[in-house]
């Protein structure tokens, strides 16, 4: 019973391993283009390598976020939370017997609810990698966390004014 047990750990073992098997997909994509990545469906996932080429004249800065539309902006909800000080106390009472006792306590933890209201942010999503290339540049062994989906960005600006070029750039993640 038990080597029956031991093969069907090591059979979901095996399954579970298969199935989180590396994918790669390629995307060319033009200067001042924010999309989500293409072919890759949408929500998290790691990625492991990202190779990124750019063959024009004025390279390109290729950014990844983490984002699941195509708004920088988010809504932080509201929340609260607890607020621990430390303060000195003092705590008067008058006993059975008529006396009045005062106790002084220094350094006396005090907790307080604390409201945080939402707040609207805007520009500020993770942005996970940033890159700058005119030929080729490749970041491997890596593990970049995507919890709401991929998104590219080609921003790159130059001196003279003049848009960078168009960048392909190639990844390989785990979903």
């Amino acid at each position: 019973m038990k080597s029956i047990k031991s093969l069907l750990l090591i059979s979901a073992l095996a399954i579970g391993t298969l199935s989180a098997s590396a994918l790669s997909t390629s995307y060319t994509f033009t200067n001042g283009c924010f999309t989500n990545f293409p072919y890759l469906n949408q929500g998290g996932a790691k990625l492991t390598q990202i190779l990124i080429s750019s063959t024009a004249t004025n390279g390109a800065t290729v950014s990844f976020v983490d984002t699941g539309t195509n708004s920088l902006t988010y809504t932080v909800p509201a929340f609260t939370n607890v607020l621990t000080y430390p303060t000195n106390v003092s705590q008067v009472f008058t006993n059975y017997y008529g006396v009045v006792t005062t106790n002084i306590y220094t350094n006396a933890l005090v907790d307080l609810s604390n409201y945080v209201a939402s707040v609207v942010v805007t520009n500020n999503m993770p942005l996970r990698v940033n890159i700058g290339t005119n030929v080729t540049s490749k970041i491997d062994g890596v593990n970049y966390y995507f919890g709401k989906g991929v998104w590219l960005t080609n921003n790159a600006v130059y001196n003279s004014g003049t848009l960078g070029g168009s960048a392909t750039v190639t990844i390989t993640y785990v979903q």
